[in-house]
Order: C-alpha cells, then sequence, then structure tokens
C-alpha cells in the first residue's frame, strides 16, 4: 500500500504515541487553539475598526494566531494519515470536515444573513450576479461579496474574510495524502 510504519523515537516508542503523547489526547492543542483563536478575533477587531493591530512576534496578533493554526493543523493532519494511510477514507474525512460546516456558513450568509443586512430591496439582492457567485464559496472558489452587505465598513461589502484559509487548508491536506501515498 506505500505505507512506511512511524519511524521510532529515541525510546523506541512509535512516532504517532510520541505525538499523542505530547498532548495530542490532553488539553493542550485545545487550550493553543483556542488562545490562537482569541488572537485572530481580537487583531481582526482593530483591523474592522481601521487601527493598526497590536503586534506578536514582529507579526500583527492576528497574523500570528493564524500562523498557529496553520501549524498545529500541520501536526494534526499528519497525525490523522499516520494512524489510518488510506487515501479515500482520508479525503473523505478531510472534506467532512470542511465542506457540510461550509455550505451551512454560505447558506445562513446568502439567504439569512445577506436578505437581513442588504440595503438593496429583495428583488435586486437576489437578482445580482454577486449574489450567486457567493454560493461558489462551497466549491472553494473565494468571493467575499454580497450586493448592498456592509457597503460603509473599512472593508466595503466583504462578507466572512476567513474563508480565504479554505482552499489553502485544502491543499495541505493533498499535500499531506500525497506525501504520505507515495511514502516521501
Amino acid at each position: 500500500s506505500g505505507y512506511l510504519p512511524p519511524v521510532g523515537s529515541p525510546r523506541g516508542e512509535p512516532q504517532t504515541r510520541r505525538f499523542e503523547m505530547m498532548g495530542r489526547t490532553g488539553n493542550i492543542y485545545d487550550f493553543v487553539r483556542l488562545s490562537a483563536a482569541l488572537f485572530v478575533v481580537y487583531g481582526h477587531g482593530f483591523a474592522l475598526l481601521n487601527l493598526p493591530a497590536p503586534g506578536l512576534m514582529n507579526v500583527g496578533i492576528h497574523t500570528f494566531g493564524v500562523q498557529v493554526f496553520f501549524c498545529i493543523s500541520g501536526y494534526l493532519i499528519t497525525d490523522s494519515w499516520l494512524r489510518d494511510p488510506n487515501l479515500g477514507r482520508f479525503l473523505m474525512r478531510r472534506a467532512l470536515r470542511i465542506f457540510p460546516a461550509l455550505f451551512v456558513v454560505v447558506f445562513i450568509c446568502v439567504f439569512l444573513l445577506g436578505p437581513a443586512l442588504t440595503t438593496l430591496s429583495l428583488t435586486e439582492y437576489f437578482g445580482q450576479v454577486a449574489t450567486r457567485a457567493y454560493l461558489r464559496n462551497i466549491m472553494l472558489r473565494i468571493n467575499y461579496v454580497l450586493p448592498g452587505v456592509f457597503e460603509t465598513t473599512p472593508y466595503p461589502r466583504a462578507v466572512n474574510g476567513s474563508l480565504w484559509s479554505l482552499p489553502i487548508e485544502f491543499c495541505c491536506y493533498l499535500g499531506v495524502a500525497s506525501l504520505g501515498t507515495f511514502a516521501l
């Protein structure tokens, strides 16, 4: 199947077991992820007010939070592959991780948030190409604009700016799957 068993640690335990001992099954990853999420929300609050965000490690605190998320995701996704190096199951788990929630979020934005907040009539709102284009987010074709929504904010018409990370995340999933499949 192309799978190589995990390399042993200096003590002879498999790497995946060592990874679990480092806190995967404990609370440290949850704590770090919660901290990173708070950094992202806090830093973006400044950006949305058109103010400079506080910094941490020579970057904006929200950027640092995103970097922490990507780093932890790399460890967790790699561990997921190592625990079950089956390409079909891995991709199914990754797809189920992203697409059901993405579908719900996009649906809520287009059919609840948009109509409630748009400055346009509902006929105009639903008649706009941009409204239909926002639905492409479900296919990871990111579009932030809903017509008439958030027109006067520092980032006019931008709805759910965090969607930018999903295509990158999915490409990383494909990268881990490729590396694992070809035992690189």
